[in-house]
Parts: structure tokens; C-alpha cells; sequence
């Protein structure tokens, strides 16, 4: 009770243990140049990835639809059926985020950051390869894996590389990886399908 009261446990700070070890919150304040150390110079590098990652990740998530009537044609289903391709992605984002804290903790973020990758790169495979929309749902469900594990690897590690005093703006930058995928498919994908 002796050590609470005299502030002793509150100076060394939290530390995290998701892959690797950082010092406790306090002393990355008493460094004269912190700005200067390896972590805060790779930060931005480091902000830079996952961004770029989330930003792939949500290009998945809205190609389907500015497609959907092309897709309507080639699969030959209605507007319903064709709509589900939105939903399954969306649902098993959800249902993936729920666990992915585990998938974490036990992975550590760069296996589940390269794991949600992967699981985006093979379903967006697998899409562009199917011939039957049941195929096609099934591969948009997988992107969705991805998706729901990238939304919890990516603040996780920002938190990790980032000291208090500049995690708010690297937060902030993060939080445009939804609106940045979907400007930029939006766009694009009317000239994909030509």
C-alpha cells in the first residue's frame, strides 16, 4: 500500500508485450531525444504500412459495388443476390474482429498483419478466378477475414510505435484508411470493368 501511496508504481508505466518489448511509458518522456531513437524515426514508416495495408484491405471490400451490374449479368443473379456480396464481406469482418485480439496476442502482429493480408490476396484470387457466384460469395467472405483482422492488427501496432504525446495524430491518419480505399475504388473500378 506503501509503494502505491508514494506514487512508486505509477512511474514505470504499462509495458506491451504483443511480439516485442517496449519501455515503459515514462521513460520514453525522460529521454532527452526521444524524436531521435529508432522507434520514433521507423514510426511513421511503420504508420506508413499499415495504412497502405488497411487502405488494400478496404479496395476488397468496396469493388463489388460499382461491378454489381456487371456482375448481375455474368452471374446471372438479381439485384438481392448480388447485394450479398457486401454483406457476407461486412459480416465476416465482424465476426472476425471479435476474436482477433486472441489471434494477436498469440500470432503477434506482423504473422496476423501478413495473416490478414494473405487471407485478402488469396479471396481477391479466388474471385477473380470463379465461375459460379457461390464461389464468389465464398472468396468475399474470406476478404472479409482480412479485414476484420487488419482492423485490430493496425491500431495495435500504432499504439505500439507511438509515444502519447504523437499517437493522437498517427490515430488520426489511420482512421482515414476506410474513406482513402473507398474514394479510390469508387473511382477505379468503373474503368476496370471498361
Amino acid at each position: 500500500m506503501d509503494e502505491v501511496a508514494s506514487g512508486d508504481a505509477l512511474e514505470t508505466g504499462p509495458t506491451f508485450s504483443l511480439g516485442r518489448e517496449f519501455p515503459p511509458v515514462a521513460d520514453l518522456h525522460d529521454e532527452p531525444s526521444a524524436a531521435s531513437s529508432p522507434m520514433a524515426r521507423y514510426a511513421w514508416v511503420v504508420l506508413t504500412v499499415v495504412f497502405v495495408a488497411g487502405v488494400a484491405t478496404t479496395l476488397t471490400q468496396y469493388e463489388a459495388p460499382p461491378l454489381l451490374p456487371v456482375l448481375m449479368r455474368w452471374f446471372r443473379v438479381d439485384l438481392s443476390s448480388a447485394s450479398s456480396l457486401m454483406s457476407i464481406f461486412a459480416l465476416t469482418g465482424a465476426a472476425v474482429a471479435l476474436p482477433s485480439g486472441y489471434v494477436l496476442r498469440r500470432l503477434g502482429p506482423m504473422t496476423a498483419g501478413l495473416s490478414a493480408l494473405a487471407a485478402v490476396a488469396m479471396g481477391g484470387a479466388m474471385g477473380a478466378l470463379s465461375t459460379s457466384f457461390g464461389v464468389l460469395l465464398i472468396s468475399r467472405g474470406i476478404e472479409g477475414l482480412g479485414l476484420g483482422l487488419i482492423a485490430v492488427v493496425a491500431p495495435t501496432v500504432i499504439a505500439q510505435w507511438f509515444p502519447p504525446d504523437s499517437r493522437g495524430a498517427a490515430m488520426g491518419v489511420w482512421a482515414t484508411w476506410v474513406p482513402v480505399g473507398g474514394i479510390l475504388m469508387f473511382n477505379v473500378a468503373p474503368a476496370i470493368a471498361g
